[in-house]
């Protein structure tokens, strides 16, 4: 059965500044926290991912805190998986996100996250994080 559905969105570029920074928490010599900050999604998605996010509006940045609790290695294993997680989430919608939707594929993507962490021996680490979309 065929269902007619809108055209994709078209994306729109605007103009945008954007800038972050961290400020570490050091505990017994070592950095707990790993910042990650993806500048520009659409490229990432392309070289990194190999798919195509044309759909999206530009510039198109996210920006994630990671926070080791007893270690930094739960923090360290999610800014490296951070993206992996984030891009399929994003793709699987070619229409224009409402921002309920873009919350709920944030809370997605760091439940994706969480329910790998715990299946590593990185699991009882812990992490907290801040995203930004």
């Amino acid at each position: 059965k065929l269902t007619d559905v809108s055209e994709p969105h078209v994306p729109q570029e605007f103009k945008a500044s954007i800038r972050g920074a961290t400020a570490s928490w050091i505990r017994k010599g070592a950095k707990m926290d790993r910042a990650v900050l993806l500048n520009d999604i659409t490229k990432i998605a392309r070289l990194a991912l190999k798919f195509p996010l044309s759909f999206v509006d530009l510039p198109a940045c996210a920006y994630a805190i990671f926070q080791g609790l007893r270690s930094a290695e739960s923090a360290q294993w999610c800014a490296e998986n951070f993206h992996k997680k984030l891009l399929p989430f994003l793709a699987e919608q070619i229409h224009t996100y409402e921002t309920i939707q873009l919350k709920r594929l944030l809370e997605r993507t760091l439940e994706a996250l969480d329910a790998e962490i715990l299946k590593s021996a990185h699991a009882f680490s812990g992490c907290s994080a801040i995203l930004v979309l």
